[in-house]
């Protein structure tokens, strides 16, 4: 079907979905995917005074206002959503994260475990529930979060990064140094490179931390960070 009807008239890029799949979930994932929150999906309030009862579009506004940071409107667009079809286990998830982001821990706790009770399988839900688990002194909890994350994501960086810490609390430094290994693996990135070599030094192994900063090196050769663990 034509998923894009409309687009950037007036400064307001609306989006009208003709289409007999439109509350399917692959269909959903294929809008964001193929326009891109960032740019094709900066749905504003008046995008949604067209359908003001259509999910979607209510859920697509709230991940507009989170890629800019205005949490309190994602959130307020993503209740919205869930008020109009409370069954979708990826609205419960985005709204987890603005409330993470707002530091109100105990609403995003609720909705990833609602988001989770819908659909075992999110990833991302798990992953937050293990980062507030951590946030609040819990690092055995949080392992047994973040472990069902990578077990159902093993290319999240960003699960492995908190797995990594939370084995850190615990002093489990052959699990932390494994964990801040599989981030590197997945997103060899400069932060992931020195925070392995970091891990593996307060481990005494600095034989091995020689390999991830040479790599960070490759990767910025004049890094600050880089250099001073040198």
């Amino acid at each position: 079907g034509r998923l894009l009807e409309e687009a950037r008239q007036s400064g307001i890029v609306s989006i009208t979905i003709n289409h007999p799949r439109a509350r399917v979930r692959d269909l959903e994932k294929e809008i964001i995917g193929v326009f891109g929150i960032s740019e094709a999906i900066v749905v504003r309030d008046a995008a949604t005074l067209k359908q003001p009862r259509d999910a979607l579009l209510w859920r697509l506004l709230g991940l507009a206002h989170a890629t800019t940071n205005q949490h309190r409107r994602a959130v307020a667009s993503y209740l919205v959503s869930i008020e109009i079809e409370p069954l979708a286990p990826e609205t419960h998830c985005d709204l987890g994260g603005s409330y993470e982001k707002l530091d109100r821990l105990d609403e995003a706790e609720r909705a990833f475990t609602e988001c989770v009770r819908l659909d075992p399988k999110v990833a991302l839900a798990h992953a937050g529930l293990g980062w507030i688990a951590l946030r609040r002194g819990h690092p055995a909890e949080a392992v047994a979060h973040l472990r069902r994350a990578v077990c159902l994501k093993p290319a999240d960086p960003y699960a492995w990064h908190v797995l990594a810490d939370a084995f850190g609390d615990l002093g489990d430094r052959r699990n932390q140094i494994e964990a801040a290994r599989q981030r590197a693996r997945v997103a060899p990135t400069v932060d992931s490179l020195v925070y392995l070599a970091v891990v593996q030094h307060e481990a005494s192994r600095d034989g091995q931390a020689v390999a991830p900063l040479e790599e960070a090196l490759r990767i910025d050769p004049r890094n600050p960070d880089v250099l001073a663990q040198l």
